[in-house]
């Protein structure tokens, strides 16, 4: 409830203090708690009920007409409000719709991600046990099909997101109120964050075992075991890649709507990391077919991508110093 009188008065300050304006709050006040109660008792939580209430009472014109405060008040909003610097405004629905979208989202790409890890099983598998060309063939038709179905993911519901992409863009301004909540639900969430982000990368960290016990243990005589235990390893990293996405996505739609670390007034102006990926990882796919194909190695040409994904860390890296670089000049 605190939350919700925190922004009663953010919106207040807008208008002037008279005593029309004074009785208007309090019975704003009165209504809102009345809103929040009610919600609470059919079992909303904390964070739905505070949001159901912001965004039932908490449009400004509306509040003037109804609570009937005299049109002469106003002025002194527009007048306020030129004062500002022009930005975009985003309200907290809009916030909300956003972080709904993209817990959808996340979820969706996920899954695509996991399709791309998982789809080079059968044939890794399929080569190191015959040399027929009948099985290696199925494995292919298998890895590009999934491949496909994860291509046809990213892009449909990409598409679907691009409507926020001015969101990550584009300079706004977060109405009064909504700040406050979007930060409190960030914090509410960081615990959440913490250990799905630990269960990932466990995950990944525990799924190389088998494979360099595998490497250690057989020989080229065993290479269906050595095949098995590469299987085990990318079902690991597929279950915790989409653990890290579904946890992390959602989670850096605060930064994006508070506009911090990644997403800062300043880093919104540099596109380098973009233009790099978007060059990198069409390369890399390019190098894992052309020698995969040339050499029939496809039992050991997998290990371009975890390579190609730690590289890609370093380059991130290096781009996010140099847009700093830039500018702090």
């Amino acid at each position: 409830m605190e939350i919700i009188l925190n922004y009663l008065d953010s919106m207040f300050t807008q208008l002037p203090d008279t005593e029309e304006v004074r009785k208007a709050k309090g019975e704003m006040a009165s209504m809102m708690e009345d809103k929040y109660v009610e919600l609470k008792a059919e079992g909303k939580s904390e964070n739905e009920a505070i949001g159901i209430v912001i965004s039932e009472f908490g449009n400004m014109e509306e509040l003037i007409r109804e609570l009937g405060i005299r049109e002469k008040s106003a002025p002194s909003i527009t007048i306020n409000e030129d004062k500002r610097k022009p930005s975009m405004k985003i309200n907290l629905s809009r916030g909300k719709e956003y972080l709904d979208d993209m817990r959808q989202y996340a979820r969706k790409i996920g899954i695509g991600v996991v399709l791309c890890i998982c789809s080079p099983i059968l044939l890794i598998n399929s080569g190191v046990r015959t040399d027929a060309a009948a099985p290696t063939a199925m494995g292919l038709i298998v890895l590009f099909g999934m491949v496909a179905a994860a291509v046809v993911l990213f892009i449909v519901n990409g598409v679907s997101m691009s409507k926020y992409e001015y969101l990550q863009q584009e300079v706004f301004e977060l109405e009064p109120g909504a700040k406050t909540i979007f930060g409190k639900m960030q914090e509410e969430a960081r615990s959440t964050f913490g250990r799905k982000m630990a269960i990932g990368v466990s995950l990944i960290i525990i799924g190389v075992i088998p494979a360099i016990v595998a490497g250690i243990i057989f020989d080229e005589s065993q290479a269906a075991k050595i095949g098995a235990a590469v299987s085990l390893l990318l079902l690991f990293v597929a279950a915790g890649v989409y653990i890290l996405i579904t946890a992390g996505m959602p989670y850096g739609c605060y930064d994006v709507l508070l506009q911090k670390g990644d997403y800062t007034v300043e880093r919104k102006k540099n596109k380098l990391i973009d233009k790099v990926a978007a060059i990198y990882w069409p390369l890399i796919v390019a190098i894992y077919l052309a020698y995969s194909f040339l050499t029939e190695d496809w039992g050991r040409s997998w290990i371009i991508w975890p390579v190609a994904g730690v590289l890609f860390g370093a380059i991130a890296g290096i781009c996010s110093i140099s847009s700093k670089n830039e500018n702090d000049r």
